[in-house]
C-alpha cells in the first residue's frame, strides 16, 4: 500500500501514555481545505495497523473517526468496532477498514481517536486515508492437480 504522509492520521503513535477509558486524539488532523490527491472522485477508506504487535496483547482499543469546522470543536462522525488486540499480530498488523459515511455538513477537519481499554506497555499506531488498503482474498482452485 503506498501512502501520503499528508494523508496520515498517526505515524508510530505511541499509546503507552493514553489514560485508560479516555480518548486520545491522533498525532494529526487532517485539513482538507488543502490540496490532497485522493485519485478519482472516490470514497476512501480509513485504515489502522500497529507497526508491531501491541503488549499487552488482550483488551481493547477503540476508535473513532471525528469531525470539526475549526479544528478545535469535534463532533463523532463514526465509532468503529472495538478493536481486539489478541488478533493483531505480524502477520496481521491492519485492524480496520473502514469507509467512513459522510453528512451534509461540510466539515474541513477529520482526525481519529484511541481509547484503550488498560494500560498498555507497548503500543504503536500508524493510521491514515487512502484510497484501498491491502487485503489477502484466498480463492478456491480452479484446477485439478
Amino acid at each position: 500500500m503506498i501512502t501520503d504522509r499528508l494523508l496520515n492520521f498517526s505515524n508510530a503513535q505511541d499509546l503507552t501514555q493514553a489514560p485508560v477509558g479516555q480518548d486520545t486524539p491522533s498525532t494529526n488532523a487532517i485539513d482538507f481545505s488543502q490540496a490532497r490527491d485522493f485519485g478519482p472522485t472516490e470514497g476512501f477508506k480509513v485504515w489502522v495497523e500497529f507497526p508491531n504487535t501491541p503488549s499487552p496483547n488482550s483488551g481493547r482499543l477503540d476508535v473513532k473517526i471525528q469531525v470539526s469546522t475549526d479544528n478545535q470543536n469535534w463532533t463523532t462522525l463514526e465509532e468503529l468496532p472495538g478493536i481486539d488486540l489478541s488478533l493483531i499480530g505480524p502477520g496481521s498488523p491492519f485492524a480496520v477498514r473502514a469507509k467512513p459515511a459522510f453528512s451534509n455538513t461540510p466539515y474541513r477537519y477529520m482526525r481519529l481517536t484511541y481509547n484503550p481499554a488498560q494500560a498498555m506497555t507497548s503500543c504503536t499506531v500508524t493510521a491514515g486515508i487512502n484510497l484501498d488498503v491491502p487485503a489477502q482474498i484466498a480463492y478456491p482452485k480452479n484446477y485439478v492437480a
